[in-house]
C-alpha cells in the first residue's frame, strides 16, 4: 500500500467515524478489548485514525503504520462496522474509495 492509499482510507474511516458521532478517545492501556464497549472501540479506533497522520510517509514508521491501520481495522470489524473481506478490499486500491474522500 502506498502513503497516498493509506491516507486516503484512514480519511475515509475518519469521516465515517465522525458521521457517526464517535469522539476519538485512546483506549486505557490495562484495559482489554473483550471489556470495551461498542462505542469505546469506535471511539478508540478514531484516536487511532487521528494520530496515524503523524506516521505516514515519516522514515522508519513504515512498521508502526501498519500496525495502527492493522489496529483501526481490528476494532472496525470489533464494532461490526466492516467484514473481513471488505477490509481486504479496503486495502487492494483506491477504486472504491472514489467519490467518498
Amino acid at each position: 500500500m502506498t502513503n497516498d492509499h493509506i491516507r486516503n482510507l484512514v480519511k475515509y474511516y475518519e469521516h465515517k467515524l465522525y458521521m457517526d458521532r464517535v469522539k476519538p478517545e485512546q483506549m486505557e492501556k490495562t484495559f482489554k478489548f473483550s471489556k470495551l464497549t461498542t462505542s469505546e472501540i469506535l471511539s478508540h479506533a478514531y484516536w487511532l485514525c487521528i494520530n496515524i497522520h503523524n506516521y505516514i510517509g515519516q522514515a522508519g514508521s513504515e512498521g508502526k503504520v501498519g500496525r495502527h491501520l492493522a489496529s483501526i481495522q481490528m476494532c472496525l470489524s470489533f464494532a461490526g462496522k466492516y467484514t473481513l473481506e471488505e477490509l481486504m478490499d479496503h486495502n487492494r486500491d483506491d477504486a472504491w474509495l472514489e467519490g467518498l474522500v
